[in-house]
């Protein structure tokens, strides 16, 4: 993918998730507002030092 096409899908992509829908081939609006809303609310972050502090002291903590 070149530059230009992968410039042209990030900016498709945002549009897309500041409307929460999009068209299809079929020209069907597909909603995704819903399922977008849902995994906001759910996502979680991982920070480095938690994982740190998870892996200390277990076999192999490749992170300690």
């Amino acid at each position: 993918m070149n530059r230009n096409v992968a410039a042209r899908v990030a900016e498709d992509t945002m549009a897309i998730l500041e409307q929460g829908q999009y068209r299809n081939a079929r020209n069907e609006t597909v909603d995704i507002g819903a399922a977008l809303t849902h995994a906001i609310d759910e996502a979680v972050l991982y920070r480095i030092e938690d994982i740190r502090q998870t892996v200390v002291g277990t076999k192999g903590g490749a992170f300690v």
